[in-house]
């Protein structure tokens, strides 16, 4: 596994560096079950999947694209950004949460959905003012899983394990 992790680490451009990082730790062999059970993923494998997400929807979208189809893993998004060190994409989140009353998205769908709905402009202005952190949360991506391999492939095989 390390030299299969050497390589995909050597890999500079961020989109083919997350791509081929993803492919790796979310391989086709596995149950496909992993997806409704993110919040039991080992650390650094919740962090790989967070970071595509999150990079997904505003590469291809927006902050609300995001918001309104994965705002309940919102926090857990906050938390992963402050784990790898993303101050970037950090700050950007917190300008998003400083939107909703007491700091809060709702849960609800249809709920998040009306206010992300009403702070569609806000959003956008966010959205331009943070141009290029969800770039800069992949590069501290590469850096915490260079920086933490050993551990990283330890989690990654425990994943796979509990879903092959």
């Amino acid at each position: 596994m390390s030299d299969d992790i050497q390589n995909i680490l050597r890999i500079e451009d961020n989109a083919e560096f997350k791509g081929v990082l993803v492919n790796f730790v979310f391989k086709p062999e596995l149950n496909r079950r992993y997806a409704h059970e993110i919040e039991t993923f080992p650390p650094m494998v919740e962090a790989v999947m967070a970071i595509n997400i999150f990079d997904l929807a505003i590469s291809t979208g927006s902050m609300w694209k995001y918001l309104v189809e994965h705002g309940n893993r919102f926090e857990a998004l906050r938390r992963v950004c402050k784990d790898i060190g993303a101050a970037k994409a950090a700050e950007y989140l917190n300008s998003v949460i400083s939107q909703f009353p007491d700091g809060v998205i709702p849960e609800d769908d249809n709920e998040r959905m009306d206010r992300c709905d009403e702070l569609e402009l806000e959003l956008r202005k966010i959205d331009r003012q943070h141009s290029g952190s969800v770039g800069d949360a992949v590069n501290r991506l590469r850096e915490y899983i260079n920086a933490n391999q050993v551990e990283f492939e330890r989690q990654v095989g425990e994943f796979w394990v509990k879903y092959l």
